[in-house]
């Protein structure tokens, strides 16, 4: 029987709550638990943020003017190719973007050799004025896309925040499609947010810029205080 953690366990017991709903412990390794709604058995997948010792990450301000926009389908058509099946790569830009073109080579040259051999990858440097990030993440589902990229404005914290929920993002869906077969019952998937520790809006603006299509019937945040929010269904 999986035992969870004080996180998981209080984002599905406020899931719980939400519902009306009654869950019990899984056995084995997947899901993290079973949930009952209406009759309906639920597989029930969570995913905690890692906000760090502070509990808390900054509000971003992501960037989507055509600038920012081309810049990140540039990176994406560049690196996409050499990233390994279940991974993906996070990528975010400081704005203002004066010098795209060569920020962008540099950056695709930077991450390919910081990913040859299999190496873990977190790169903080500075291109051409811009502050760049980017971080290899594993255990990402095949249908997301292979790069991540973000253009947002200076600001203490908020490339670590953008980077934060797009990896608890990424891994919560892989690990709902990596439920082992025979697990043909509804999948929601859960992120636990006990702490508050990004903005409802932040989860928004990252699961629009990951796009994924099908996946868990339901994507819920569940925050502070127990609130549980509907991201997507």
């Amino acid at each position: 029987m999986i035992h969870l953690d004080s996180r998981k366990q209080g984002a599905v017991e406020a899931v719980e709550r939400r519902f009306a709903a009654t869950w019990s412990a899984a056995d084995g390794v997947a899901p993290d638990a079973w949930l009952s709604v209406e009759g309906r058995r639920i597989a029930v997948v969570v995913s905690a943020i890692d906000a760090g010792p502070g509990g808390r990450v900054a509000t971003p301000r992501p960037r989507f003017d055509k600038v920012a926009l081309r810049l990140v389908r540039q990176l994406e058509a560049t690196l996409s190719p050499d990233i390994p099946d279940g991974e993906a790569v996070i990528l975010t830009v400081t704005a203002p973007i004066r010098l795209a073109g060569q920020t962008a080579a540099a950056l695709a040259d930077m991450v390919g050799d910081g990913m040859a051999g299999g190496a873990p990858l977190d790169l903080h440097e500075v291109v051409c004025g811009n502050q760049i990030r980017a971080r290899r993440v594993d255990g990402v589902s095949l249908r997301a896309p292979k790069v991540i990229g973000f253009v947002h404005n200076p600001g203490p914290g908020q490339a670590e925040a953008l980077l934060t929920v797009t990896q608890c993002l990424l891994r919560g869906l892989g690990a709902a499609d990596d439920l082992p077969s025979g697990h043909e019952a509804e999948r929601w998937l859960v992120i636990a947010d006990p702490q508050g520790a990004a903005p409802l809006k932040t989860w928004g603006q990252v699961l629009d810029q990951l796009a994924i299509q099908g996946g868990p019937a339901k994507i819920l945040l569940a925050g502070r205080g127990g609130r549980v929010e509907i991201l997507a269904e």
